[in-house]
């Protein structure tokens, strides 16, 4: 075989914005985890691998995967959500988000980046570690072997909805002491 038969491989590249490691494949981006590590190289030559012999197609169950809402491939990312309210409307939804927006953005960014980036569930366990390290008093005995109810009446979700957001930001306007007010006053 000479080479010019044989396929360019694609090269394992950083993703400065994220520090993810990223491949692209057919021109649609593969994020494969935090850059260097063990895992994301693995990743990287399972995902290569596959695509070499499925003929440099991506693989049906790669294809299918649910792509990110956030393209941040330039300078000025660009957020394009699923739904949004004028969607019945024929009307498309693009949020630029500029540098200082990334700054923020960026401590919230995960390894997966179809997760969600606020989740009512971390937000929880944020909070209650917070609380035991604040504690005064030993947590006695019967406490520490308290278990979590099994069937919760409200158990919380992998990401906020809009009522629970709204919620969230009329506590913290409470918390504040300043007027509340909802999302869509923005």
């Amino acid at each position: 075989m000479s080479k010019e038969n044989l396929p360019k491989i694609p090269s394992y590249r950083l993703h400065k914005t994220s520090g993810l490691a990223v491949v692209r494949l057919n021109g649609k981006d593969f994020y494969l985890g935090k850059h260097g590590s063990p895992e994301s190289r693995n990743k990287y030559n399972q995902l290569v691998s596959e695509w070499l012999t499925n003929n440099q197609q991506i693989p049906k169950d790669k294809a299918s995967t649910p792509p990110t809402d956030l393209d941040m491939t330039d300078k000025i990312w660009i957020y394009t959500p699923k739904s949004h309210k004028m969607q019945h409307r024929g009307r498309e939804r693009i949020i630029y988000i500029g540098s200082r927006a990334q700054a923020v953005i960026h401590s919230f960014l995960k390894e997966d980046l179809t997760a969600y980036l606020f989740s009512p569930i971390e937000a929880e366990k944020k909070r209650n570690a917070r609380r035991r390290a604040n504690r005064k008093s030993p947590m006695t005995p019967s406490q520490s072997k308290r278990k979590p109810k099994k069937n919760q009446q409200n158990p919380l979700r992998d990401h906020y909805s809009k009522d629970s957001y709204r919620h969230a930001i009329q506590r913290a306007c409470d918390k504040a002491g300043v007027p509340r007010w909802s999302p869509n006053q923005l």
